[in-house]
């Protein structure tokens, strides 16, 4: 945590007059109870009248605010700031313009959804409260589903909707994320990453649809439309949906050796090209769909960090391509800006045109140097102004200044948070995402996946076919996600016995435990749960384990050439298979799936038949990945590469 820089103390109480005169003001508009009286100042204002147009209200409120007020709706906080203790009441005399969230960050009082809708209900009421009443943003990183809450519904992670090819259904997703997330009392969703993914040493390549800009494009867009509502219709930023914010913009899926937070290297016109010709596209669709916000990457583009270049922001985004909506940073996105001095850093990222600063434990600080900045000159009050209209715009567009806290619907939305209808269809992503890569014939002339549906004994094998953590991977309760029971859903191997109840699953440890009449055998391997920069990996580290591989030889070893080896991934990204490959007669990729892997089952031992493709070339080895896009030879399975239970090609 960085350490606040306090001002001297004249500035700081001059500043802080302002929020005893705006304290003294709330009293006197609340009855004893605390609720607001009658007699508020400004019941009649233009603002206030929900028939007056959205510009005419942003510019009335403009007109009473002053630079403070103005400043306070630029900032974002984090929840625990403080402890938890003065959180509401800082909402209440700052008058902040959001909150959040970070990864992990739940209510002291449980993680369970209706301690989230409690405590986030609780900071509408202080928004509600403050000198003008301005609705907060309270935003949470649904990246697939409401991760962060015990109970809910995930959904695999965008590498596996990638896999699924199917905007229909991702559309669908999003719809019932942001039912989930608004049953909480979030109104805001970190969602959806629009990166497209190359390089599979980043540790973020999962939270993309895939590598091919046609496909994020197509699938982001309609995740937008699912958030949101779609533009075209009623159900545009009602309550039935939130706001989302588009990222990470831009360039986060082409840094150099897939370094998380890195560097873009190449020279200017070739960036101009992959740029406005390539990776732009999906930014642009989802902006046509309505996009409200759009968050900023932290990578850099030839040594200029994106929070602090103005060429990309203003000139670019908000001019070029015309973006009306709120441009915010990421997580401490001030701190990846050049210069010495937090205020050096601060007054770059303002001034390159980041609209809405996610400060999250540094808030006071960031709101104070802020002051000083406008004051000294630093940063003009147009820059100011452009911000907080931008902010105001979007609250007042997306009905929060007229919506009521803890309303019916929100009710209603808290009731089917991992209901079963969700789970349904998380059920049916997880098996439009499974993926069969490769599917040899045995002696019978049956493939390995027909051999495996055939089998009536099956010996399982690997931690991660009975681990929901494992399956959900990061972002899931906690920030980096854990293994272990970190939520409610269905295992793999749970899925197993529930759908292919006639059949006996024998869960083994190592190969000399498998049956002598074992019939088949399902190694569950892949990758333990992690997210952002803890996941960058090297060529080494993106080889499948030692565990996992010696499971598949040893399960070999021990089966002989008869008994067909199955092994499931579950991973974010393509892993290294050289030393385990030849022993696997089928191999398939579940990707993240998430919390309803009844759905692998389904297809195994159910009448549904594959259909994912993967949205990824998959290199032979991770130390072909910088040639896997032009060189053929190093490549294991193409893009688009998917296989039937018959051994056939679905493309």
């Amino acid at each position: 945590m960085r350490k606040i820089n306090l001002l001297p103390a004249k500035k700081i109480a001059s500043a802080g007059m302002v929020f005893v005169l705006a304290a003294s003001m709330l009293s006197g508009c609340e009855k004893k109870d605390g609720s607001k009286a009658e007699k508020d100042p400004y019941a009649k204002a233009v603002f206030r009248d929900a028939k007056a147009s959205t510009e005419d209200r942003v510019k009335d409120l403009m007109s009473k605010m002053d630079i403070n007020d103005k400043i306070a709706q630029m900032i974002m906080a984090e929840r625990n700031v403080d402890g938890g203790g003065a959180a509401y009441a800082m909402v209440k005399q700052y008058g902040l313009g959001a909150m959040l969230s970070g990864g992990g960050s739940a209510p002291t009082s449980g993680n369970n959804p209706e301690n989230w809708s409690e405590e986030i209900n609780n900071y509408k009421k202080a928004a509600s409260e403050s000198k003008f009443g301005i609705p907060i943003l309270y935003g949470v990183d649904s990246v697939h589903g409401n991760s962060n809450v015990y109970g809910t519904t995930i959904f695999p992670h965008q590498i596996g909707l990638g896999a699924t090819g199917d905007a229909e259904l991702v559309e669908k997703i999003g719809t019932v994320t942001a039912s989930e997330t608004r049953g909480i009392g979030s109104n805001y969703a970190f969602s959806p990453v629009l990166g497209v993914a190359y390089d599979e040493h980043w540790g973020r390549f999962y939270e993309c649809f895939g590598e091919n800009t046609d496909l994020v494009t197509e699938l982001g867009t309609a995740y937008v439309n699912g958030l949101q509502g779609r533009k075209d219709s009623d159900d545009f930023l009602s309550q039935n949906h939130l706001l989302c914010s588009i990222k990470h913009f831009v360039g986060e899926g082409q840094v150099k050796n897939g370094y998380n937070q890195g560097n873009v290297e190449m020279d200017a016109k070739e960036w101009d090209d992959k740029l406005k010709n390539d990776i732009i596209k999906p930014y642009v669709s989802a902006i046509e769909a309505g996009a409200q916000t759009l968050m900023v990457s932290y990578n850099s583009i030839n040594g200029v960090n994106c929070h602090e270049n103005k060429e990309l922001i203003t000139d670019y985004l908000k001019g070029e391509l015309g973006f009306k909506g709120i441009v915010i940073s990421d997580y401490d996105g001030v701190e990846h800006c050049k210069g010495a001095e937090y205020k050096v850093q601060l007054a770059e990222c303002v001034n390159a045109g980041v609209d809405m600063l996610m400060e999250p434990l540094d808030w006071q600080n960031c709101y104070y140097t802020m002051i000083n900045l406008v004051n000294d000159g630093t940063v003009s009050e147009d820059r100011i102004n452009d911000a907080v209209s931008r902010i105001l715009t979007v609250k007042f567009d997306a009905g929060l200044f007229e919506e009521k806290i803890n309303s019916d619907i929100e009710k209603e939305q808290l009731k089917q948070i991992g209901s079963e209808e969700h789970r349904t269809l998380a059920r049916q992503a997880v098996s439009e995402s499974l993926t069969l890569l490769k599917n040899e014939k045995m002696s019978d002339d049956k493939t390995a996946i027909q051999t495996l549906a055939a089998a009536n004994k099956i010996a399982v094998m690997g931690e991660a076919a009975d681990d929901i953590g494992t399956q959900c991977g990061g972002w899931t309760i906690s920030w980096t996600g854990s293994k272990g029971k970190t939520t409610e859903g269905t295992t793999i191997l749970e899925g197993f016995k529930q759908v292919a109840s006639d059949k006996e699953f024998e869960y083994v440890d190592s190969a000399d435990k498998i049956s002598a009449d074992t019939q088949a055998v399902v190694v569950v391997a892949g990758e333990d749960p992690y997210s952002e920069t803890q996941g960058d990996s090297t060529g080494f580290g993106l080889f499948l384990d030692e565990e996992g591989t010696t499971l598949i030889n040893e399960a070999k070893a021990k089966v002989g050439d008869n008994v067909p080896v199955i092994v499931i991934l579950v991973t974010g990204r393509p892993l290294t298979l050289r030393d385990s490959y030849d022993n696997i007669d089928a191999l398939m990729s579940a990707w993240l799936p998430g919390s309803e892997c009844a759905g692998i089952a389904d297809v195994l031992f159910g009448e549904k038949e594959f259909t994912g493709t993967s949205p990824v070339t998959w290199p032979v080895t991770a130390f072909d990945i910088s040639n896997k896009l032009v060189d053929d030879s190093v490549v294991l399975f193409k893009y688009g590469t998917g296989l039937k239970k018959d051994g056939s090609s679905i493309k």
